[in-house]
């Protein structure tokens, strides 16, 4: 499948959230029906994480529907929608999300994970982090650590960010007690993603051997 790389859910694998997402847009575009939309919540759940699905669920209705317009302006293929979500978020008050054309957030960075924009840095008004809902658990976490790095070092590049994250996450000199694990078994150990063990694999153990 071809995959996008512009906004948090433009990736295919996103296809069947948005197909939905699109039918309760055409029928109801500021998703007034917050049952509906908790609904939908929970029938993606595997999108977004079953803790993240419940955080989102115990919410209040406005912050339902704040969370399901984020999502929509993170789809360009939801872009004749993006309009109505922006006019509704500026209605009740709350900003717009820090990738999106019309927010006035100045200085700031983009996370790319996976293809995908999956955090912005702020530097202004006041620092700050936001990550994409979407992401799983094990993603968030790797994803954050990334943006901790840029948030320290803004002028690092996407291979120092990551390799900031690997040795945040699982470690330096300890990890090399877990090279005889599983790949499996160390991503289960370090909640990170399976592809970022093989990643640091390749790492020496010794931090101060390669330059971050």
């Amino acid at each position: 499948m071809e995959k996008k790389a512009n906004l948090p859910l433009d990736d295919d694998h996103y296809a069947p959230l948005k197909q939905e997402l699109r039918i309760m847009l055409d029928s109801d575009p500021e998703l007034s029906n917050a049952r509906l939309l908790r609904e939908f919540l929970i029938k993606y759940k595997e999108y977004f994480g079953t803790r993240t699905s419940a955080e989102i669920s115990a919410g209040t209705d406005n912050m339902l529907r704040r969370t399901i317009h984020y999502m929509v302006l993170s789809s360009t293929d939801l872009a004749s929608f993006h309009e109505i979500s922006r006019n509704w978020l500026k209605e009740q008050g709350y900003q717009l999300p820090p990738w999106d054309a019309d927010s006035f957030h100045k200085l700031h960075r983009v996370i790319q994970y996976q293809g995908r924009a999956a955090a912005v840095i702020e530097w202004e008004p006041q620092k700050n982090i936001t990550l994409d809902p979407s992401l799983k658990e094990n993603e968030k976490k790797w994803v954050l650590a990334m943006a901790i790095g840029a948030g320290e070092k803004p002028d690092w590049s996407e291979e120092e960010l990551r390799k900031y994250a690997a040795y945040l996450t699982m470690g330096g000199t300890e990890f090399s007690n877990d090279r005889e694990l599983s790949n499996e078994e160390i991503a289960r150990k370090y909640e990170v993603p399976i592809e970022e063990v093989e990643y640091r694999r390749g790492l020496p153990d010794k931090i101060g051997t390669v330059k971050i």
